[in-house]
């Protein structure tokens, strides 16, 4: 009778941790990683060119590692994204619209997408300066090391390194995590890394999973697909319906400064007012200002504090009316 209860406490021990283990997957969000963009049609040598391919494809691996290795995110297989992309007659530059198309075609709720800013190889200065400093302070007189493997003359303290490499590596990557599900840019960034190794490539790879890491950190504080609570819902309504300004405009191009932090999405449609005449009480003082209505603008483009428009509609009597300092108010129109 013992023996029966040992067998049927292991086998529910098991059954709870295999419970526990299939809960655990099943909270995590699929992540579709689209291939690095190496933008190698913009530099001028085969050197460089090359050295941008080995950027973006490190760059494309070390994603794929990073959210692999994350609680928060299960990878979508590479071999199922790059099928996928060829079947549509996509071979490289996966632009937002194609990346969000495709994650939803391999199950994906969110995607990545990026491209090279720029790669470049150097000696490491820093090392140099450091061997520099080291062949003039030389070693004590009993020629053993200073204790904490540090070489001091005066005030002069020099800590050796082992790790330091003879090249740095120095890279800018722009990296954007999508919705695929609202088709909105959940994070966005530029980031700059330079990283040393004991040859230009060994730097380049340092640099490309430092990039990852720092991107992976940035995009789980986000957390995008979070079921917002009553009080967080009625707070983004609130936010949404503040004045939203417009910052920037340039052609057909309008930024207005806020995004996700206002429950803004792509497709939302904003009418763009100019402030004109305000409105006084009997004392003189203003209540309120009067707005016209100068246009209409399409959101294209959702970032964490900012969206990206494209101008829809304009005044007739005056076409440039839409500028800097104009409000933007959501509409259905």
């Amino acid at each position: 009778m013992y023996k029966l209860l040992k067998i049927f406490l292991v086998i529910v021990a098991v059954f709870a941790l295999f419970s526990m283990s299939i809960h655990g997957e099943a909270a995590k969000k699929n992540v579709a990683i689209m291939p690095i963009d190496n933008n190698s049609d913009t530099v001028q040598t085969s050197s460089e060119s090359i050295m941008y391919k080995l950027v973006a494809e490190n760059m494309t691996n070390q994603l794929i590692n990073v959210f692999h290795s994350s609680e928060s995110y299960a990878v979508i297989d590479r071999e199922k994204v790059n099928q996928t992309l060829i079947a549509v007659g996509i071979q490289e530059n996966v632009e937002q619209e194609q990346a969000i198309s495709i994650g939803k075609k391999v199950n994906a709720q969110c995607s990545v997408i990026g491209k090279v800013v720029s790669a470049e190889v150097t000696e490491n200065r820093d090392k140099n300066a450091l061997e520099a400093i080291k062949n003039i302070t030389g070693q004590n007189s009993e020629g053993s090391e200073n204790p904490e493997n540090k070489e001091s003359n005066g005030d002069v303290k020099v800590t050796k390194s082992t790790q330091a490499g003879d090249f740095e590596g120095k890279i800018i990557v722009e990296l954007k995590f999508l919705n695929n599900e609202t088709g909105e840019v959940i994070f966005s960034d530029e980031i700059t890394c330079t990283e040393t190794g004991t040859n230009g490539a060994n730097a380049l790879r340092t640099a490309c999973k430092a990039v990852a890491e720092d991107f992976i950190s940035k995009v789980v504080k986000q957390s995008p697909l979070e079921t917002k609570t009553e009080t967080e819902q009625q707070t983004t309504e609130e936010n949404t319906s503040s004045d939203i300004a417009v910052i920037y405009v340039e052609g057909d191009v309008l930024y207005i400064d806020k995004g996700n932090d206002a429950n803004i999405k792509v497709g939302d449609i904003f009418a763009i007012f100019t402030k004109s005449v305000p409105i006084t009480d009997m004392d003189g003082k203003v209540i309120t200002v009067r707005t016209t209505e100068v246009g209409k603008a399409l959101v294209t483009e959702v970032n964490k504090n900012h969206s990206i428009c494209k101008i829809i509609k304009r005044d007739d009597s005056d076409p440039n009316a839409i500028k800097r300092g104009c409000t933007a108010k959501k509409t259905d129109e």
